[in-house]
Order: C-alpha cells, then structure tokens, then sequence
C-alpha cells in the first residue's frame, strides 16, 4: 500500500496562516521584513516558520514558467488503478519521470491526479502511448489538455496573494540557468551565498533575479500540502456550449477557489479549492456551483496524500 504522509492533520493557528500568506506571496522575503509586516518578532517567525516545514504544511520553493521554459504543452491525467488501495507500483513507475510534475492519490472520480509538461504534442503523445501504458495496473485514463489558465493562485483562504500572469517566453542564458538551479535548490538563498557559488558578483545576481522576476519567469512561493491541514478537491465540470468561458470566469472569481482552468476533453473547466474538512467541502462545491449557470454536472477527486509536486506549475 502507498505510504501515506502522515494522517493526523496539523492544526494551524491564526499566526501560521498570516504567515503563509506571506510565503505565498513572496518567499524571499526575509524573516525580519516578515516580522514587521505581522507585528511579532524576529525568532517567532523563524520558530514558525521552522514548524510548519518540519510537519511539512507547506514547501518552499521556486516555481517556474513551463512556457519560459520550452514546455508548450500541459495536461491533467485522471487514472483509474485496478486496486486503488495499492497504488505503490504505479508511484513508483511514474515517479522518476521528468514530465510528472505532481502526482496526487485522491478519491472520488479518480484514484490518482497527475499533473503533467510536455515540449510539443508528441511528446504528450509518447507518454499516453508509452510511459502511461507501463503503469502496473491501470484500468483508465482520462486526458485533459489544458487550454487556458484562467486562475492560478496559492493562497487558499483569501484569494488576494499568488501568481498571475505566468505566460511568455524568452531565451536564457547561461548565468540565468545555473542561477535557477541554485534557487530550485534552495529558493531562499541569500545574494551573498547565491554570489560565492555561482562565481558571480552580488550586483550581477541581483540584477539577474530581479530580471527574471519581472518577466514571469520565475517567482517564489510556498506550495500548500493540503493533506497535512486540510482538505484539497480537484473537481472537474461538464458545461454546456458556449458558457465554457462564462462557468470559468464566474469561479475565477470566488476567493475561495485557488486554482481555474479551461481543459480538453469530457469534462471542459477544472477547479482547485482547498477547505477545512469535507462537511466545510462538500457544502462549498454544493452552494456555489448551484449559482453558475451552465453547469450541467460536476466530478470531484479529494486529495489523499500528494506523493510529488515539483516546481514547474502551470
């Protein structure tokens, strides 16, 4: 059986979610910048800040534009396993591959959610006809091509932090790669050890970060791992023609919902939202999709445990 993260939720307070929200939006920001803009000290919020990532409620990290970086294509996968409580084989056939930037055990329409980049078509090809077809015990699989990103946000509870406009592309260079390499590695690295590693002066790698900011290609943030503390629903929605852009707008500007986009497929707009507990959950999904029109029926896959999440997010 799949080795769960651990089950027992981690109960955040009022502080921690300040304090992600924060991250969120900017997670280079030093612990004293994020000190005074929360009134505590110093050591309170690096004490915080060291709790939340050793029960691992969330990840730092460095999240990158798949189209600056080539990748052109991106889908969703919804997988169906013959034995959904022994899904190990699957993990670890699909794990290692450089494409699966998140994989998600879930329940509901799909015993598994994967989040995949592609340079083109075909390579989205060869993976449906050949790294998918490896997959021990797959029954189905659903593809859903995503066509438009129309809302992408971490902030879970207020809808008002995040990163937008992640579009765009432009050739690095050879200083910026290595540069993005080191902050994959540790995204809140300091100019002064950025500086000494990659053999470049401080005025050069600030300038250099602060370019790749400012052009989308970069950003950094802290990615939720909703299992920990909360309860995280992928849900999937059948809409009638013409009301695909109307339904996606319409969510897009629920605060609570993180994530929107328009997808290929069966089912033609997805959400993400992340809540409390499934009463708090079911409840949402319930009342706000009731006041959309055209929607004609919905799926929703909760997630169980998140075995990877990698920092290309698109």
């Amino acid at each position: 059986m799949v080795e769960k993260e651990k089950t027992s939720r981690y109960q955040v307070d009022e502080l921690d979610l300040m304090l992600i929200k924060e991250l969120e939006s900017n997670s280079r920001q030093s612990n004293r910048q994020i000190a005074k803009k929360l009134g505590v000290t110093s050591t309170t919020v690096q004490m915080r800040l060291q709790r939340i990532l050793n029960e691992r409620v969330v990840k730092i990290t460095a999240v990158l534009n798949p189209v600056a970086m080539k990748f052109q294509t991106r889908a969703f996968f919804g997988l169906n396993i013959r034995h959904p409580g022994s899904s190990d084989a699957a993990v670890a056939c699909l794990k290692p591959l450089a494409c699966v930037q998140t994989i998600n055990i879930t329940r509901g329409r799909f015993d598994m959610t994967l989040f995949a980049v592609f340079h083109d078509i075909e390579e989205m090809l060869g993976f449906v006809d050949g790294g998918l077809s490896k997959v021990p015990g797959l029954v189905s699989v659903e593809e859903m091509m995503i066509l438009k990103v129309v809302k992408r946000t971490w902030a879970h509870y207020d809808g008002s932090a995040g990163l937008a406009g992640l579009s765009g592309y432009r050739d690095l260079d050879e200083s910026e790669t290595r540069l993005i390499d080191a902050l994959k590695l540790n995204p809140r690295e300091t100019i002064m050890n950025l500086s000494r590693k990659l053999g470049l002066s401080r005025k050069v790698i600030s300038r250099k970060l602060t370019g790749l900011v400012k052009d989308n290609i970069i950003a950094f943030t802290v990615l939720v791992i909703p299992d920990r503390f909360a309860v995280q629903a992928q849900v999937f929605l059948k809409v009638s023609p013409g009301e695909i852009n109307n339904v996606a707008a319409a969510l897009a500007a629920n605060e609570r919902i993180a994530h929107v986009l328009i997808i290929s497929g069966q089912f033609k707009v997805f959400f993400v939202a992340v809540f409390r507990n499934l009463e708090e959950c079911a409840f949402f999904i319930d009342e706000e999709t009731s006041k959309i029109p055209g929607i004609n029926s919905l799926q929703t896959a909760v997630s169980v445990a998140v075995l990877k999440q990698s920092v290309l997010l698109g």
